[in-house]
């Protein structure tokens, strides 16, 4: 269990200390810094900032370094982790009992992740496709350290063809460049689509118990959206690529490969086929996504073998007491931190529960 968190120069909090329980409830009113503590845990736990967050922007304003650090209980020991940031020399410290490790030996010798929920994941059918690529990405980054690298290398080589092209059509630049940026991006892409394809195909393979969310009253597929033939990636990319060059070169962009993919979840019906949420109701909807965030659970489980920590960030707003009790039935098998402004009622009967106030 993750019992206890100091955060000090993270973002609003100076130095503050935190001990936790199985259930721990974190309120007060919007801007206490709720979100921040839920950050912190994630940041410490998963070596990782959430989302899109850069690491610079969590320093507290007027100060030059954060650190955060936590104990670790388990059976055979207990571990003290720190993590610490220096803003003037831009490095980050892991360390595990005043031992330093790099992130990838960091998270080796950890039992624990952390998984968050926003209402953003639970609206994320609503929103643009972009947010539904950052939900994959996020899933590989917190199953394979090592995806951290390709997609960083996916974005480089993905940058460098695109500049590549607008150089051609200045004239700055020879098309007879693009062979070696094109082949770079194509081997890159199939390494990326490598990592993407494990979690896709493991939602493939489990859909059909969302029909009992559902109440079995459609058949619904997830349907991943790609111009890639995913049996033959390298060569398909190589054929779109030389099949779109001149327009690629006239536009300046790169108009195949994981950075442009979507999915949704098809429903069939007797007459046709719909896009759920063009179909289904905002209810049917979120049973959907937290379907598929408890997919992701499942499969973080699978890949590490390791306990999942939840944080919930003021998700119940978004949510009735139906959905509210789908997440507290998974609440009860993991250690749990929730954001809200107030106690919510469902919270009054839960064992081992803790509420912790921010003023």
């Amino acid at each position: 269990m993750f019992s206890n968190l100091r955060l000090y120069n993270f973002k609003n909090h100076s130095d503050i200390s935190f001990d936790f329980d199985l259930i721990n409830l974190i309120y007060w009113e919007n801007g206490s810094g709720k979100t921040n503590i839920l950050e912190a845990i994630y940041l410490l736990i998963n070596a990782k900032t959430f989302g899109t967050s850069h690491i610079s922007n969590l320093v507290k304003f007027w100060e030059d370094n954060f650190m955060l650090s936590g104990n670790l209980e388990a059976d055979i020991s207990d571990k003290n982790i720190k993590l610490t940031f220096d803003k003037s020399l831009y490095k980050t410290n892991l360390l595990i009992n005043t031992s330093s490790f790099s992130r990838q030996k960091f998270l080796n010798n950890l039992w624990l992740t952390a998984l968050f929920f926003s209402p953003q994941d639970i609206n994320i059918m609503y929103l643009g496709p972009s947010l539904r690529r950052e939900f994959l990405d996020e899933t590989m980054l917190l199953s394979f350290p090592n995806f951290s690298k390709i997609k960083s290398n996916y974005a480089k080589i993905l940058k460098n063809r695109n500049k590549l092209l607008k150089d051609i059509s200045l004239g700055k630049s020879q098309t007879s460049d693009l062979k070696f940026w094109d082949d770079a991006f194509c081997k890159i892409s199939v390494e990326f689509y490598s990592y993407r394809l494990k979690f896709i195909d493991f939602v493939k393979e489990h859909i059909s118990s969302i029909n009992g969310i559902l109440e079995n009253k459609y058949q619904v597929e997830f349907i991943y959206e790609t111009k890639v033939d995913l049996g033959n990636i390298s060569d398909s990319i190589s054929a779109y690529l030389s099949k779109n060059q001149q327009r690629d070169i006239l536009l300046g962009h790169t108009y195949i490969g994981p950075h442009l993919d979507d999915f949704y979840f098809k429903v069939q019906t007797l007459d046709k086929d719909h896009k759920s949420e063009e179909f289904l109701s905002r209810w049917e909807n979120k049973s959907l996504l937290l379907w598929l965030k408890f997919l992701q659970i499942e499969f973080l489980e699978k890949i590490w073998d390791k306990k999942v920590i939840l944080l919930l960030d003021d998700v119940f707003s978004e949510l009735d007491d139906r959905h509210i009790s789908l997440i507290l039935e998974k609440c009860e098998n993991y250690q749990t931190f929730i954001t809200a402004q107030n106690i919510p009622n469902f919270t009054l009967n839960i064992p081992n529960f803790k509420k912790i106030i921010l003023n």
